[in-house]
């Protein structure tokens, strides 16, 4: 069984809504708006990046901390420190980038997550932990 902490020290991600449409000479096109914040998930996970991915059944818990608006006063701020924060974006737009991101990096494909919980609070320090159990496949 194997444990692992990932500890992402910036405003959290979430997917953005996927474009598609036709050039002007009519050819069609996707876009994934996500793209660059998927890249920089990946960057920041080759710190821990197992020797090969994960391949086993997985427990997932996401916490994101979004920075509480700097239009609050310092007292508020304080106040909604850590508590949860029922706000756009929602939560299964985190765990997709997430998920996306640690494909091929930290597990085999993101079908292996069996379990996932994802929480969302305010802070004023902006970050990501995402908490990943690798459990014994059954046979």
């Amino acid at each position: 069984m194997t444990d692992l902490e990932i500890f992402i020290p910036q405003q959290p991600f979430s997917q953005k809504r996927h474009r598609d449409g036709k050039t002007k000479s009519g050819k069609e096109y996707k876009y994934d708006p996500s793209a660059s914040e998927k890249k920089i998930i990946k960057e920041r996970l080759q710190f821990y990046k197992p020797p090969q991915p994960l391949t086993g059944p997985l427990v997932q818990v996401i916490e994101v901390y979004f920075q509480t608006p700097q239009s609050w006063s310092k007292a508020k701020q304080e106040r909604h420190e850590g508590r949860y924060r029922p706000k756009t974006p929602d939560y299964d737009n985190i765990e997709k980038v997430y998920g996306d991101a640690m494909n091929g990096v930290i597990y085999k494909d993101d079908k292996q997550i069996v379990n996932n919980n994802t929480k969302k609070y305010y802070s004023m320090n902006p970050r990501t932990i995402i908490r990943i159990t690798e459990l014994e496949p059954i046979e």
